[in-house]
């Protein structure tokens, strides 16, 4: 009885360890993150504090991207424009407006494009199969809610990434 049970111990332990060592190696390689374009600051304001928003408010329409909480009257009908040229050909291209409604309350409208420009493309043998495009954008609504002292921000997103003609799709709350 003592020699089968320690035999299925031994034998659990294996498989919990062979499953547990499996998982790594059917992650993706390269990279640590999906879309890490989603990090990079959207405008002047957001890069100032670090990429991180404090609770702090201002008119400044494209503090949504932040934190969709900070949503305020000082920012109804407001149009926020950035552009930013990186190194080489990557440029991104930030677009928000924020609007109050009667009935259903405040929100925000956000776009992000982000360009990496264009690569020469090889196949094995060195041969050139010409270019192909690197870009990547999101679209999103932001809601804000007050209730007493406290203010409540929501937003939905959809985040897509293309390269050489393939897309990647993602729903971001």
């Amino acid at each position: 009885m003592k020699h089968s049970s320690a035999r299925w111990l031994a034998g659990s332990a294996f498989g919990l360890m062979g499953l547990l060592g499996a998982l790594p190696a059917a992650a993706q390689l390269g990279g640590r993150a999906v879309m890490p374009f989603l990090d990079l600051p959207p405008s002047a304001q957001l890069a100032a504090w670090g990429g991180m928003s404090p609770s702090a408010r201002s008119s400044d329409p494209t503090m949504l991207f932040g934190n969709p909480a900070l949503l305020n009257a000082d920012m109804d009908h407001r149009l926020a424009l950035s552009y930013v040229g990186y190194v080489a050909d990557i440029k991104q291209s930030t677009a928000a407006y924020v609007f109050n409604t009667a009935k259903a309350g405040r929100f925000g409208l956000a776009l992000t494009y982000v360009n990496y420009g264009q690569f020469e493309s090889y196949d094995a043998a060195g041969n050139s199969l010409g270019t192909f495009g690197v870009s990547e954008y999101t679209a999103g609504v932001s809601d804000s809610y007050t209730k007493g002292t406290f203010t409540f921000g929501l937003t939905a997103k959809l985040a897509v990434s293309g390269i050489a003609g393939n897309r990647s799709l993602a729903g971001v709350a």
